[in-house]
């Protein structure tokens, strides 16, 4: 009944009408609330609701769930007067998708009662960080529906399209799964037929690697277009920074909800002004506490005056809302990474002022500890006792948290501080594992960022184009030619990543620091992205050492020409410097 409304609000509405409300009805619109991000109001009418069935609780443990909230749904269970498996997997999803891989093992082996959902969600965990634990699990389920064969399928890339030929019989999701993993639309072409999924898949794929073009193109074939996938080409160009784009698919849907709104105003404050941002979120007809956080976490980011802007921002948030935990996070993340970290740091005080129960999660930790190692100098002795309470809360382990307490010791120079810290995570991810090889590289160990590499992949943690940032700075620095190369050669075949401006500018250094001075600028000149000026100049320090006059003059030229756009007196300075360095060494 409710879902046939255009937004919750309409619902809501709807529902007031209704003359002493059954308990299906109440149930209806907390779900309603829970499934728009309104967490808040699908708590306050669950609290409100005079009658509440199995159906009532379980419902109120999956908006916690939804929302992350670990401890919540704990307290869920353990309020309800009786259990069935959809409660006690409400739990188990919620410890595998925040990273309590131990408590949802634990928890697997526990339940009175299991059913196919239970065995899809702990194979899914383990295929994130034990693929054959993952397998043997597979093995011993009770059955293989089609849905197991999918979850399989979806988590082993490497051998997704062996498992896809021994399924016994396949249907559309299938091939939706195994579209997702490879993102080929040859795979596409091949499906014996397309869903709506199968469209979504494919279109997204293309959005999310940036082939707009591609995705836009398929948009415009798709025979049906929903309001999912009117969603998924709007954030493709949005998240692109195509906001002009972007703004004009929104006007040209037919239906919007507060997703389409959402995706468009994190393009406007990633991309645009906080004016324009601003503009949007007036007009916006659907808001929820996602766009209060977006705008709010924008604010503290990128204006000039971010404390007094969020604290007005804070006060026209609706009441429910305001007390939201991601909204503080939002805002302390954002202080941080514009460099405003002592107003992250008195955010994160008034947050544990709070008289309510509003406590720190990981993501608040993170944020804060970044604000410590981020502030100049770094505010060691608050990193320090932060650290601690991420310790006493039992959070110190999280990979979010352990990721950002490494970078933080690392930065201030506690190497044995980073490694202990890293030794603690519990399931160490791609982010985990690059903020040690950082750690290492930014101190100068190419020994250990090599040893680290070795080990991430051993560890089955998934090497990206940070990782090899970390990995060819070091070799540039220890003058490790061979080993640079073959690295640079296994970014593109072994892990099919593509070079970036930072992966060309490592290797040029590399070879200018070792005198091949032709070389590197032969590739300054062949890579595929535009030169900058630190590119030259880099080749002109290069220069200066190696005392060679006539590169040295042609790299002063350009390291001028490109210097000139951004700050002409710094690039005119510096420069003459390194010039004056080569001439005067002759």
């Amino acid at each position: 009944m409710f879902g046939k409304c255009g937004s919750v609000e309409d619902a809501r509405k709807l529902f007031d009408q209704i003359d002493n409300p059954d308990t299906v009805q109440w149930n209806i619109i907390v779900t309603a609330y829970a499934q728009n991000g309104h967490f808040q109001n699908a708590k306050s009418m669950f609290d409100s609701s005079p009658q509440r069935d199995m159906v009532s609780w379980n419902t109120m443990c999956q908006s916690f769930s939804w929302s992350h909230k670990v401890d919540e749904v704990s307290q869920c269970l353990q309020k309800m007067p009786q259990h069935n498996v959809v409660s006690w997997n409400s739990l188990l999803c919620t410890f595998a998708q925040n990273g309590h891989y131990p408590k949802a093992q634990a928890l697997f082996v526990a339940m009175p009662e299991k059913d196919v959902i239970s065995w899809n969600i702990v194979i899914s965990q383990y295929a994130e960080i034990d693929l054959d634990r993952a397998k043997l699990l597979f093995d011993r389920a009770p059955q293989h529906s089609v849905v197991t064969w999918n979850v399989l399928i979806a988590h082993h890339c490497e051998e997704s399209k062996r498992v896809f030929d021994a399924m016994p019989c396949r249907d559309i999701v299938s091939w939706n799964s195994l579209l997702d993993v490879d993102q080929d639309q040859e795979i596409f072409s091949k499906m014996p037929s397309h869903d709506a999924i199968s469209w979504i898949t494919v279109i997204a794929a293309n959005a999310r690697e940036g082939h707009l073009d591609c995705a836009m193109d398929l948009f415009d074939r798709s025979p049906s277009r929903s309001l999912a996938l009117w969603n998924v080409i709007l954030s493709g160009f949005a998240s692109s920074g195509d906001v002009n784009r972007a703004r004009s698919i929104l006007s040209s849907m037919p239906r919007t909800d507060v997703i389409s709104w959402n995706s468009l105003l994190a393009g406007l404050l990633e991309f645009s002004s906080l004016r324009d941002a601003g503009e949007l979120f007036a007009a916006m007809p659907h808001r929820n506490l996602s766009s209060w956080t977006l705008l709010v976490g924008g604010y503290a980011q990128h204006c000039e005056t971010p404390r007094q802007a969020a604290a007005i921002l804070l006060e026209s948030m609706p009441q429910d809302e305001r007390v939201d935990l991601v909204t503080w996070n939002a805002m302390i993340a954002g202080f941080a990474r514009s460099g405003h970290s002592i107003e992250a740091l008195e955010l994160y005080r008034e947050l544990e002022k709070l008289d309510r129960e509003l406590q720190p999660d990981a993501s608040t930790f993170a944020a804060v500890i970044d604000a410590c190692a981020s502030a100049v100098p770094p505010a060691v002795s608050e990193g320090r006792a932060i650290h601690r309470q991420a310790i006493a809360r039992g959070m110190d382990d999280d990979p979010v948290v352990g990721s950002s307490l490494v970078a933080m010791y690392t930065r201030i120079g506690g190497l044995d501080a980073a490694q202990r810290c890293f030794d603690r995570i519990t399931a160490r991810n791609t982010v985990a594992w690059n903020s040690m090889l950082v750690g290492f590289a930014n101190h100068g160990s190419a020994t250990g960022v090599i040893q680290s590499f070795h080990a991430m992949q051993l560890d089955g943690a998934i090497a990206d184009a940070v990782t090899f940032v970390a990995v060819l700075s070091s070799c540039s620095h220890a003058g490790w030619i061979v080993e640079a190369g073959q690295c640079f050669q296994s970014m593109a075949a072994d892990f099919f990543i593509a070079a970036t401006p930072e992966h060309y500018s490592a290797i040029g250094d590399l070879l200018a620091r070792l005198g091949q001075i032709g070389e590197a600028r032969s590739l300054i000149r062949a890579k595929p992205y535009e030169s900058s000026a630190a590119d030259w100049m880099s080749l002109l320090s290069a220069c200066r050492i190696h005392c060679n006059v006539e590169h040295g003059a042609s790299a002063a030229a350009q390291a001028f020409e490109f210097g000139e756009l951004d700050d002409p007196i710094a690039a005119a300075s510096g420069t003459c410097k390194l010039l004056l360095g080569i001439f005067s060494a002759l």
